[in-house]
């Protein structure tokens, strides 16, 4: 607030322009700041503050940054002045004129609530001075002081008077706008609510509105003064600062000092305009329990001006040195003026020490002169009369002598006397010293301050007055007490007739009554709240209702509550409760006129009445606006009158972002808010909301052109201007051709949105050389309304003058971007119809500096001339967008392109996009061998002007995959990946990536090798039994896959740790394949649990993981045991030692064997065609894909498959011979291939 004072003082003092401030309506908030102190020392504090100026004109409310805007009354003339008085010291006045033929009633208000929080807890304090109207803050941390000011003016010639009311209040209650009050509580506590003799010492205080009436043709000046210093750590005030007249010999100046620290000298200091500092006198401040540093001390320094006729300036300060530093007040500038004869003047400087008149007790009285004394409680009286005191301005106190001891009463820390001559009210409470007696004597009277003291003489005292008090013995009870629930904030509103639910609790002597008055009125509500049976001991009390009167006002209601005991005697403290009275407003109608009134544009201000109904005088409404769903728009406010019906008139700038059909949203609420804010309004209790009025009307766009003309002022006759013309509308429009301001053509074209039109102009070849033309267009729409206003005449006018200089009427580029380092082709056209004029060709790449011209062009005096120009792309050159500008002139040194002239053409531009070629570099792979189907992961970083698209070859083969790198760096690193598809077999690979960017610009194409193995992989097998006997066959059905067509697959068994053996071949279809093989277990092969270990291995020799099978031999027989035991002693001997005999006997059991090999055989063909025609149907393709041959995998591994170990072959078995084979060799080379491989 200061700054902005201070900042429209250095301007001007007087000024008839409104004020954009910062005192918009409502509570401004906190800050956070501190205090330095002269020696280092700081004090920080938090501060909550608010001003609030408003102008009230017959019940309208307006701010000061808009009085010349939204003033309807435009009869009523304003004039803010700011008249700076002294450094921090300003005066802010509104002389407001009524022109009009009847009177107005207008009103000026303000206020500033000050919180501190200095991390003192109560230290800090607040107290009224006793000069000026104006309080003080007081941190007790470290010395800090902070004076506020306010003056209000009511008379015509310009001199201010205070307000008519102060208070002090804790938190302001900023709801009630006319009437600032604070909280009743504060953290629980009852505090003292507002009050004129300002004996609470709180946090804040603020002025209460005042309205005047002005006749017609009068006028009237309204002031608000602000002082405020937080430079000085104490302070000096001179209320009158300019002496004039015929003054002589010494000035006593009248002066305020507030000093910080007691036994310190303080020196007055004079400077006589020579810059050196006289000292006066030395004064010490005086400390008694009356005054302490919550006030000011009045001094009175002489000094001797010159005596000479003429005008004189000095500075007059307050000094102290503390531990050798030098200490200084603010500085005051005092002017003095002297005439011829000398004479002492006496105003504003008063050479004499007294006052003329003693104040005049005029009337006195007690409130009873009966006085019951009860046991443990203070005898209290009120004092109350009249008085009257000629002086004006004069400080006055009371003093009550009782019997020996003598008290003084000082109301608001001193009285001022503001009415002098006047009969004046007084009242005190006195608290009686003496128990008991009878016609005890009390004598008053009033004491005057005279030069900053009050006397113990009693040359200024009043008359005095006696009264008498009766005290007698009371009877033995004990005073009520009580207390009493606030009511919650949400629910606080309650209509006439209304229940207000009351709670609490209550101690009494038997019975009590609990009564309630309105504290403005001072009537007592008929409505009680009584008790039976009540005791010492605190009773809780819920669900107490008392009943508001009918006729009670409708506005802020404050009840103070009392609770009578036994002998109706009081309680020694009151209760407040606090509730609005209202009835709910109603928005009754907009005030159209007709139908066309409902038609709205769709930009600037719209202005319209309504009118509001609503049985509450002097409540202030809020008022909000809204088209469909576009943001809420602030209406201003309206205060009701004792009508009933109200018209408010708003002129407000709302949203209309949609046309057509709309509908126009009105209600008013209590409590100003943010507008956007609608769950607020939805939850304001239902008295202080109106309900939301809809009314229909039509938006409709301004038809809004824009028009882009050439940029060439100059133009030749018969030449054609092409131009655009940007419409915006949401229906039909009419544009108006103008040249030279008559009217040659207008057309009706359909816009529905945006559109943008071509036009042209022929320049008529009748202008005259060297003269201005104008083409203006402008348009209307369906409804009538224009955009031929303000900023649109100008901006759709052309205006251009007729010469005979060059035009470049095409130019074109060899493509629309170009490369770093090459050489750029640029053509084009050109209109001059001199003959035999050299023109020299300028071409510009952006705004790179020109050293030539391109070419030199002789004219041929025609149209359609060509030229054309090559201009080299330097290396450095940044890439992006770039204008590539061309202009022809007469001289072969316009190396720069000013504007177009006689001798120069137009400015040609054509947009090219600078770029280079893009290049990459790709990482090596650090995995070379993949299957199809892997991804295949590529990191590295490019360079490109934009974004790069890899494409991906595998040889020759384009994979139609690509890849987006978007650059955002240089160099850009990158990460990317590829998919090689199923269709690649076994086999080395050459990958070639190549990147292009939006240029269409590739970079050298990148390349790499890397190999693709696809192995097979067995997906699941089984054995046909678990369990099995010493040489049986054990047969075992599977399913394998291998993703390239055509491999050959072999299927590879081993038992335990055996040697391995081919046992089938396949060829694959890159599908799930069938398997199915047979196995003899050898004779000697232990009882037991035992593995079988399939492998699958195509022909390049990739192999499967291996998969095994588990299975159990079962025990023989013993006889059997013993014979198979032989025989396999017999079959395992070397062929060395074999004889005749052991030939011969090998035979038998050969043949023997052979039989019964025959019958196995046929068993297990019949077991295998019976499981196979139970087995389950073979597993559809699997689509290569790897979780489903992952999932088939597991599976497998986790089955566990009973085989028997007499269908295994061994060695000992010459049936079924295996052996370890290789890659290269054919397993199935024996004549038992088909009983080994299944079909």
């Amino acid at each position: 607030m200061l700054a902005y004072l201070f900042s429209l003082s250095r301007s001007e003092i007087q000024q008839d322009t409104v004020i954009d401030s910062i005192w918009d309506p409502g509570y401004h908030g906190y800050a956070n700041f501190k205090i330095v102190q002269p020696n280092g020392d700081s004090i920080p504090l938090t501060s909550g503050s608010g001003q609030l100026l408003r102008l009230t004109i017959d019940g309208k409310y307006y701010y000061p940054k808009n009085y010349e805007d939204r003033i309807e009354e435009k009869n009523v003339n304003i004039k803010l002045i700011l008249e700076k008085i002294a450094e921090y010291d300003y005066y802010i006045k509104y002389q407001i004129t009524n022109m009009n033929s009847k009177p107005i009633n207008v009103a000026l208000g303000s206020f500033i609530d000050w919180q501190f929080k200095t991390g003192f807890d109560s230290d800090s304090t607040v107290g009224p001075l006793n000069v000026e109207k104006g309080y003080y803050i007081q941190s007790k941390g470290n010395p800090t002081f902070q004076k506020l000011i306010i003056d209000h003016s009511d008379n015509q010639d310009n001199k201010f008077v205070r307000a008519d009311k102060y208070w002090y209040g804790n938190y302001a209650d900023i709801g009630d706008d006319k009437e600032r009050r604070f909280t009743m509580e504060v953290q629980g506590k009852p505090v003292f609510p507002y009050s004129d003799d300002r004996r609470n010492t709180e946090y804040a205080f603020s002025a209460s509105w005042t309205e005047r009436t002005i006749a017609e043709n009068g006028y009237i000046t309204f002031g608000y003064r602000i002082y405020s210093n937080f430079e000085n750590e104490f302070e000096l005030l001179i209320p009158n600062k300019v002496a004039t007249g015929q003054v002589t010999g010494d000035v006593k100046l009248q002066c305020y000092v507030r000093p910080i620290e007691k036994n310190i000298i303080y020196r007055e200091v004079i400077d006589y305009g020579d810059g050196q500092w006289v000292e006066k006198q030395d004064r010490i401040f005086s400390y008694n329990d009356q005054k302490t540093l919550k006030t000011m001390e009045s001094w009175r320094i002489p000094f001797q001006p010159k005596s000479e006729p003429g005008e004189y300036t000095y500075r007059v300060a307050i000094k102290y040195t503390k531990d050798g530093t030098e200490h200084i007040s603010n500085i005051e500038t005092v002017k003095v003026t002297r005439s011829a004869p000398p004479t002492l003047s006496v105003d504003p400087f008063d050479t004499d020490s007294t006052y003329k008149h003693k104040p005049v007790i005029n009337d006195i009285n007690l409130s009873t002169n009966l006085v019951l004394k009860i046991q443990g409680q203070q005898n209290k009286i009120r004092i109350f009369g009249h008085f009257t005191d000629e002086d004006n301005d004069k400080d006055l106190k009371f003093t009550v002598k009782e019997g020996n001891y003598k008290a003084e009463v000082i109301l608001d820390a001193a009285y001022h006397n503001n009415k002098p001559g006047e009969l004046q009210e007084f009242g005190f409470n006195y608290i009686l010293k003496t128990d008991k007696g009878m016609n005890i004597p009390l004598e008053i009277w009033m004491d005057s301050d005279t030069d900053g003291f009050f006397d113990e003489n009693d040359s200024t005292d009043s008359n005095r007055k006696l009264l008498y008090v009766n005290i007698t013995e009371g009877p033995r009870t004990f005073k009520p007490n009580f207390e009493i629930n606030p009511l919650p904030e949400k629910d606080a509103i309650y209509e006439p007739g209304g229940r207000i639910p009351i709670s609490g609790s209550y101690s009494a002597d038997g019975t009590a009554k609990i009564k309630f008055v309105d504290t403005e009125t001072k009537k007592e509500l008929t409505s009680t709240i009584e008790f039976i049976n009540a005791t010492k001991e605190f009773k809780q009390f819920v669900n107490k209702y008392i009943t508001l009167p009918s006729d009670i006002a409708h506005k802020k209601i404050t009840l103070s509550a009392k609770i009578y005991g036994r002998y109706d005697i009081p309680s020694e403290y009151e209760h407040t409760i606090q509730f609005l009275v209202r009835t709910k407003p109603k928005i009754v109608k907009v005030n159209f006129e007709n139908d066309n009134d409902r038609v709205i544009s769709n930009t600037g201000y719209w202005s319209k009445s309504i009118t509001i109904e609503d049985h509450d005088p002097g409540k202030t409404l809020y008022l909000y606006g809204q088209f469909g769903d576009d943001t809420v728009s602030s209406l201003g406010s309206v205060t009701i009158g004792n009508d009933i019906k109200k018209i408010a008139n708003f002129y407000e700038l709302f949203e209309r972002t949609h046309t057509g059909k709309q509908y126009l949203k009105i209600w008013a609420t209590e409590k100003s808010y943010d507008g956007t804010n609608i769950n607020f309004y939805n939850e304001l209790h239902p008295l202080l909301k109106s309900d939301i009025l809809q009314e229909q009307v039509i938006v409709t766009y301004i038809p809004d052109i824009t028009c882009s003309f050439p940029d060439d002022y100059y133009q030749n006759r018969n030449h054609t201007i092409q131009y655009q013309i940007e419409c915006n509308d949401d229906g039909k429009i009419i544009i108006v051709y103008e040249f030279n301001n008559v009217e040659f053509n207008r057309e009706t074209i359909y816009i529905g949105g945006k559109k943008t039109l071509d036009r042209s102009f022929s320049v008529p070849s009748d202008l005259v050389y060297g003269q201005y033309y104008s083409l203006y267009i402008h348009a209307l729409d369906e409804y009538g309304f224009s955009n031929s206003r303000g900023n649109e005449v100008y901006q759709n006018t052309y205006s251009f003058s007729i010469k005979d200089s060059p035009i470049i009427t095409e130019v074109t580029l060899q493509r629309d971007y170009a490369l770093q380092t090459e050489n750029f082709q640029v053509k084009g056209k050109f209109n001059d119809l001199d003959n035999r004029k050299n023109l020299y060709l300028f071409v510009q790449l952006g705004n790179n500096e020109v050293t030539e011209h391109q070419q030199k062009i002789p004219s041929n005096g025609e149209n359609n001339q060509e030229f054309e120009a090559f201009i080299p792309i330097p290396e450095t050159e940044l890439p992006g967008k770039k204008e590539i500008k061309v202009w022809l002139s007469t001289s072969r040194k316009t190396y720069e392109y000013t504007t177009q002239t006689i001798d120069t053409s137009n400015l040609y531009s054509v947009p090219v996009k600078i770029s280079y070629k893009p290049s990459m570099k790709i990482e090596l792979l650090r995995k070379v061998i993949y299957k199809d189907g892997d991804k295949v992961y590529l990191t590295g970083t490019a360079r490109a002007n934009s974004n790069l698209n890899l494409n991906y070859y595998i040889d020759q083969t384009n994979l139609n995959q690509s890849s987006v790198i978007k650059i955002t760096e240089i160099p850009q690193e990158f990460t990317t990946e590829f998919v090689i598809p199923p269709f690649f077999k076994y086999g080395n690979y050459t990958v070639t990536v190549i990147g292009t960017d939006d240029l269409e610009q590739t970079t050298i194409p990148f390349q790499f090798k890397f190999e693709i193995r696809n192995p097979p992989r067995i997906l699941n097998a089984t054995a046909a039994n678990a369990e099995v006997n010493q040489g049986e066959v054990l047969n075992v059905t599977g399913y394998v896959h291998d993703p390239d067509i055509g491999n050959v697959i072999d299927i590879i068994a081993k038992v335990d740790t055996g040697n391995e053996a081919v046992y089938q071949s396949i060829n694959s279809t890159a599908q799930s394949m069938e398997f199915s093989i047979n196995i003899v277990l050898p004779s000697g092969i232990e009882a037991g649990p035992h593995k079988i270990y399939l492998t699958a291995v195509d022909q390049d020799g990739e192999k499967s993981q291996p998969f095994p099978l588990d299975f159990s031999v079962l025990a023989l027989a013993p006889e059997e045991e013993t014979k198979n035991t032989t025989d396999a002693n017999a079959g395992g001997g070397s062929a060395n030692q074999k004889n005749n005999s052991s030939v011969m006997k090998g035979l038998y059991i050969g043949v023997g064997f052979v039989a019964a090999l025959l019958v196995i055989l046929i068993v297990i063909i019949v077991v295998i065609f019976h499981k196979k025609k139970n087995a389950p149907p073979v597993p559809d393709q699997e689509d290569n894909k790897d979780s489903d041959l992952e999932e088939i995998e597991t599976q497998v591994m986790s089955t566990q498959s009973t085989i028997n170990p007499e269908e295994i072959a061994t060695k000992d078995n010459p049936l079924f011979s295996s052996r370890e084979i290789t890659h290269d060799e054919d397993p199935f080379e024996d004549e038992f291939e088909e009983q080994t491989n299944t079909p």
